[in-house]
């Protein structure tokens, strides 16, 4: 590979990896802060929950601008903002201003703009996918993994400055690593397909409208797309809420980071494990297995096992999950118009950022009354349900869009 060719598929996976790692990092800080003000697994729903609802908004507008003024500058903008938000956490709690609302505004302010940079990342991959001359699923599995290895280090990381020296040492080096980012998609001689000037000329929200029809219409993309949303909704609190309430409780960060490093350990082997996958295995049987295993995966993990049984779990729950982005990521490239493709993972990453907020809240309150157990089975009971049921819409998918009397594989 030529040192030109490199040099782009390195700035991305380089700002990809540096990113993802902070907000890895900070996925794990926020309840903990939370939880550690003295805050119940209420108050670190609310916050979670309340900090991704500005996103819902923003997102899809930020995603018309990556086809109105390219991803390259989006992204740059998003990590700058994104490094500012997070180093305001340790400064306000330097000035003893960090109450349980200020929390809220806070990581409000870093939700807003985070999920910015991951949208426009993903509509530089077939730019750069073609100038390093690798076909669309091997760099979208690489980006994937790319992404996922942040999250073996980042809640390691995390747990570990949160062991020695305290919460306020993570955001700092979160910020600073948000601001390598940002310096490492400005090395980046790449940029993606624009939208037309015709286009152009309809405003930002009805070009918005537009990126979203073009998903709409899709019917593949549409139902995994909705899935997806659901999946995510229903698993993120698990994460978010019921994880960091259990080992502070025990006071066991670093178990904590153990776990969710296992399982991006996992997602990293099964996201560079797609191009294999999807050489040999249909879109409708990879998708249906990632989503109905994940589920049953989290019913032994419901039983809250020791550290060991609990990391496997981890592991092999990631396995099973990492394949899934980087075939979204496919899907969207292959069926959605170049201009376009800003919009469509704009609003996907609205869409996913949408349904968690609910489900921090409602299992915030759970917690609460019927305790981390319950709802954890409760949670993998839904999931598995949720997975059955998209199964069963893409294969209807599947056998409506072959010819009549041909075979799906």
């Amino acid at each position: 590979m030529s040192i030109a060719r490199w040099r782009a598929l390195a700035s991305l996976e380089a700002s990809n990896l540096v990113s993802a790692l902070s907000n890895a990092m900070v996925l794990l800080l926020i309840p903990w802060l939370v939880l550690a003000k003295g805050g119940s697994s209420l108050d670190a729903g609310v916050v979670v929950a309340i900090a991704a609802l500005p996103g819902v908004v923003l997102i899809p507008l930020a995603g018309t601008l990556v086809d109105r003024i390219g991803a390259r500058v989006v992204a740059i903008i998003s990590d700058a903002l994104s490094a500012l938000s997070v180093i305001l956490f340790p400064i306000v709690a330097a000035v003893d201003l960090l109450t349980l609302p200020m929390l809220i505004a806070l990581a409000t302010l870093g939700a807003a703009f985070d999920p910015v940079g991951y949208a426009a990342r993903k509509a530089l991959i077939p730019p750069v996918a073609h100038r390093s001359r690798v076909s669309l699923a091997q760099l979208n599995s690489v980006h994937e993994a790319v992404f996922g290895a942040a999250w073996v280090i980042g809640p390691a990381l995390a747990g570990g400055l949160i062991a020695l020296v305290g919460t306020s040492a993570g955001f700092i080096a979160a910020g600073a690593m948000f601001a390598l980012a940002g310096a490492a998609m400005a090395t980046l001689r790449v940029t993606s397909t624009l939208m037309s000037a015709d286009e152009r000329g309809l405003g930002l929200l009805a070009e918005t409208r537009d990126g979203l029809r073009a998903l709409w219409r899709d019917p593949l993309l549409r139902v995994i797309t909705l899935a997806i949303v659901v999946l995510a909704g229903v698993y993120l609190p698990i994460e978010g809420v019921l994880l960091p309430t259990w080992f502070e409780s025990r006071s066991e960060p670093a178990t904590l980071g153990l776990i969710l490093a296992a399982a991006a350990v996992g997602g990293v082997v099964g996201a560079l494990a797609y191009p294999w996958l999807s050489a040999r295995v249909s879109t409708r049987i990879l998708f249906s297995v990632c989503a109905v295993g994940s589920g049953v995966v989290l019913l032994p993990m419901a039983a809250l096992p020791p550290a060991v049984p609990f990391i496997a779990l981890g592991l092999l729950l990631g396995l099973l999950w990492g394949p899934v982005n980087p075939l979204l990521n496919t899907l969207v490239q292959t069926r959605i118009p170049a201009g376009m493709q800003g919009r469509a993972f704009g609003l996907q990453t609205a869409l996913f950022s949408a349904a968690p907020p609910i489900g921090y809240l409602v299992t915030g309150v759970a917690t609460l009354t019927m305790g981390v157990s319950v709802v954890f089975l409760i949670i993998a009971v839904l999931l598995i349900i949720v997975g059955l049921a998209a199964t069963v819409w893409v294969y209807r998918i599947d056998a409506a869009a072959r010819p009549e009397g041909a075979a799906g594989n």
